[in-house]
This record gives structure tokens, C-alpha cells and sequence, in this order.
């Protein structure tokens, strides 16, 4: 007897009837019995109606991984999978993640408008993603629908540049000489992004009265007993590596206190001065 255990086979040969012939296509899934020899790597039997080969047909592989990508929102992106040996199988995407089907074959799946599937002569399938937003990212899986279902895994990345949060953020502030201030800034992005504080002329930034910063990073800012020296302009800066770097400015004014204390009233007074020549000559 032959075994076909691991592996899939398929009988193929011309039947011929009263008036017609056909071409079948038989898969083994258990045992040929009587085999009477090999040759050319043909096991060849009888029927009880005509001469059938058999030729071994192996399972379907992968070529390559489809590895980790990463890409910009915003952008188009297309993850493949390569295949050889398909046969009579398929090809579906699926975005583990969210168990959601995306394609099968050449027919799309979801109704996501932005996803297209492709393939080279069913070798490589190609899974299109368009305008790619962050809620695209991802564990995607390739499988083939063998009897033992056969996947492989890739990982889509969706970096988005930095955004600050201006409803989160502080805007102009005027505090009064001697106080404290706090400002604070907010930003959006993937990777998260990092937010360091500038002034807007290069000069120091007063923590407190004993240290002094030319940059000081985190979403806040406190300054201890601010004083004049320390209003102007300063600059909340947000990055995370992907271009654009963005800022925003904020304008800390400070009220001076007044030194001295009038006892009573206090007046201003114009005194207005107004000139003529005089001819001294006789």
C-alpha cells in the first residue's frame, strides 16, 4: 500500500463513456491499493475502468515574513505575502487584532473603502491600506485555508507627528510680581511626544531665585516668585521624531510692584513749557 499521510495528492486521468470524455481530478484522502510499479516518479494503478496517474502535489508555503512596518499617517501602505505551491487554496488578510476578515482572495471583505487587495499571478498578495489613520496599526495576518490553517504575522506601525493641544495648553498670562506661575502644555502624536520650554530671546529660564535653566522639559512649567526679569515671550515646544517639529507661544507679562507708598493723594501734575526768540540786536 501507498500512505498519503503527509501528503495532500491528487488523481488525475480521462475517463471515457458512451459518447463523451472527460478530464477528472480525484484528491486522495486515505490509500491506493494494488500498486502494481513506479515509474518516472508516477505510481500508476488500474481501475476498474481505465489507467489513472497519481502525482504528488505539495502543500502550499511561505516565501517571506512580512515584517514589521512603519509609515506615516496619511500615507498608503502595502503589506505583502508571498506564497508558493498555492494550488486550489486561498489567500485572506486579516487584521488579528480585531478579528476582522479583510479580504479573500481578490474580493474585499470589509467595507472599509480605503483597503484593496492585489497579487502577482497569485504568488505575492498585496494588502492596500490608503490614507492610513492611527486606528489602522496593527497585527495583520496572512493565512492560507489549507486543512491545517497556515498564517503568518506582520506589524503595522502608524507614526503621527506632533499636535499641541491649545484648549490644554495655557494661553497669555499676567501675574503679579512676587507670585507663582505655572504653565502647561498638551500635545498629541505617535510615538507620544516630548515637550521641552524655551524663552523666545535664548536667555534663562528663572526656576526660582537659586537656578536657572537655558531649557526645561515636561508638559509643565513652574516659575517660583517671578519677577520682571522673568516676563517675555516662552516658547512650549513638542516633538517625537517625526517631522514636524511644532511650538506655541506664550506671553507672560508681569506687574510691577510699585515702590513707596503715597500718604495721602497722589497727583500728576503737565507742566507745559513754551519758547520765543528775542532780538537782542539793535
Amino acid at each position: 500500500c501507498y500512505s498519503t499521510k503527509k501528503t495532500r495528492s491528487r488523481i488525475s486521468g480521462w475517463i471515457a463513456g458512451t459518447g463523451w470524455t472527460r478530464r477528472v481530478y480525484l484528491e486522495i484522502v486515505a490509500r491506493i491499493r494494488s500498486v502494481p510499479r513506479e515509474k518516472d516518479g508516477l505510481l500508476l494503478f488500474k481501475t476498474g475502468f481505465t489507467v489513472v496517474s497519481v502525482t504528488s502535489v505539495p502543500d502550499p508555503e511561505f516565501i517571506d515574513e512580512i515584517g514589521n512596518i512603519t509609515v506615516p499617517a496619511g500615507r498608503t501602505v502595502k503589506l505583502a505575502c508571498s506564497v508558493k505551491d498555492l494550488g486550489p487554496y486561498k489567500v485572506a488578510w486579516m487584521l488579528f487584532d480585531k478579528s476582522a476578515i479583510l479580504t479573500v482572495q481578490s474580493h474585499v471583505i470589509t467595507r472599509n473603502p480605503r483597503i484593496s487587495v492585489t497579487h502577482d499571478k497569485h504568488r505575492t498578495w498585496f494588502l492596500h491600506i490608503k490614507d492610513v489613520r492611527e486606528d489602522d496599526k496593527g497585527k495583520y495576518m496572512c493565512q492560507i485555508n489549507t486543512a491545517t490553517a497556515k498564517t503568518q504575522y506582520g506589524y503595522l506601525h502608524v507614526v503621527v507627528p506632533p499636535n499641541i493641544e491649545d484648549y490644554q495648553s495655557s494661553s497669555d498670562v499676567i501675574v503679579r510680581e512676587g507670585a507663582n506661575v505655572s504653565l502647561t502644555c498638551k500635545a498629541t502624536g505617535s510615538p507620544k511626544p516630548a515637550i521641552s520650554w524655551k524663552r523666545d530671546d535664548s536667555s534663562k529660564i528663572s526656576i526660582n531665585k537659586t537656578y536657572s535653566v537655558l531649557e526645561w522639559k515636561g508638559e509643565t512649567l513652574e516659575i517660583t516668585r517671578i519677577s520682571r526679569l522673568d516676563m517675555g515671550v516662552y516658547l512650549c515646544i513638542a516633538t517625537n521624531g517625526v517631522p514636524p517639529t511644532v511650538s506655541k507661544q506664550i506671553k507672560v507679562s508681569v506687574d510691577c510692584n510699585i515702590l513707596g507708598h503715597p500718604i495721602s493723594s497722589c497727583r500728576l501734575l503737565c507742566i507745559h513749557f513754551m519758547c520765543r526768540s528775542i532780538n537782542i540786536l539793535r
